[in-house]
């Protein structure tokens, strides 16, 4: 007869609590290697849009680019054209200390660097070096990508003085700035020659703490302005261009009394098509973490 011990099921041992905290830790570790190279290639894939971007700017309109500034390798207080000009400016020299700086995007923002002003002021601001195709006498596009973080007064994305000087600003040439419009919002206005009767001003508001592309186009026939690739404004007729009687001294201001992040500045010397403009936002979208609704 068989003794009841040698036919009782052998007793199945379980893991241990140190073994289940060892294996809790590896898959740790893994999943946050896994995260890290996600992270990266969603970084990459970023870097290779904004290339893709600039290289279609210069394949796309040559030496009709004057400015193109995209703060993405600049340092110290030099800001650096990447148009076929090469024509650098800097940061104010009276702007208040550590107010203007080059910031990294943030995840939810994007990648590479922009133009941070901290704090408004009327020196607070970055400087283009006067050359006389900055004029745009003839006609002209200008292209920004601008993240306000205040809108309680008049903000200047950009303004071509007309004082022979890069330091007063009482009148402008030609200007792109943001009204304010009940509490945080803002009303896209260009304005060109201080002739008020003829400002064009966005029927869209634009909202702080938002990554928003804004544009305009100027010649004699036409004004338009787009935010984000869809126009919003325009007007039509006899209309001037900016005055050329100034010095081509006077300088043009990115960020005047502005707060907030100012990217990919562009200006050209020609009023460019409503599908470039598009275009220009749409491959600039991904740099800043928008989605095209082209």
């Amino acid at each position: 007869m068989i003794s009841q011990e040698k036919i009782r099921p052998p007793v199945r041992r379980g893991f241990t609590v140190i073994e289940l905290l060892v294996v809790i830790s590896i898959i740790g570790v893994l999943s946050s290697v896994i995260m890290v190279s996600v992270s990266a290639a969603r970084d990459k894939a970023r870097v290779a849009a904004g290339q893709k971007f600039a290289g279609h700017i210069y394949r796309g309109f040559g030496d009709q680019v004057i400015s193109h500034f995209n703060f993405d390798d600049d340092v110290g207080s030099t800001i650096t054209d990447q148009s076929i000009k090469r024509n650098n400016g800097s940061f104010d020299t009276a702007a208040t200390p550590s107010s203007v700086a080059f910031s990294n995007f943030t995840p939810q923002s994007g990648t590479g660097q922009s133009l941070f002003i901290e704090t408004f002021g009327t020196r607070n601001r970055a400087l283009i070096t006067p050359i006389s195709d900055l004029q745009l006498t003839s006609g002209g596009t200008i292209s920004i990508w601008t993240n306000p973080s205040n809108i309680t007064s008049t903000r200047y994305l950009v303004n071509k003085s007309a004082n022979s000087d890069c330091v007063n600003t009482n009148a402008s040439r030609y200007f792109l700035r943001l009204i304010p419009v009940s509490g945080v919002n803002g009303v896209l206005q260009l304005g060109i020659n201080s002739d008020s009767a003829t400002y064009v001003s966005s029927s869209i508001p634009l909202v702080q703490d938002k990554w928003q592309h804004v544009a305009v186009t100027f010649n004699g026939q036409a004004r338009r302005m787009y935010i984000n690739g869809n126009e919003v404004a325009s007007l039509s007729g006899s209309l001037s261009n900016p005055n050329g009687s100034v010095s081509s001294e006077s300088c043009v201001f990115i960020g005047q009394n502005y707060a907030g992040y100012i990217d990919d500045v562009q200006i050209f010397k020609t009023a460019i098509t409503a599908a470039d403009i598009r275009q220009i936002y749409a491959e600039g979208a991904a740099k800043h973490s928008l989605a095209s609704t082209e």
